[in-house]
């Protein structure tokens, strides 16, 4: 998803967020691959990420447990 919203925006469009959505993974043995994965993203928008996050929404403080994962 960061990938794709990455795009979108570097493409001059907009990503709207809908917090209604839930996303659940289908497979559990992709975890094996996560960690590959980020590495890829990582390096793929590393002077992006270095900015900051994109989406994170300002308002909220940084650096504290300010959510919580339903599940």
């Amino acid at each position: 998803m960061l990938d794709l919203c990455l795009k979108v925006i570097r493409a001059g469009r907009r990503v709207v967020f809908d917090p209604g959505v839930v996303a659940r993974k289908k497979d559990r043995r992709a975890d094996l691959l996560i960690d590959g994965v980020n590495a890829l993203l990582y390096e793929k928008w590393e002077d992006t990420l270095k900015e900051g996050d994109p989406f994170y929404n300002r308002n909220l403080p940084m650096g504290f447990e300010n959510y919580r994962f339903y599940g």
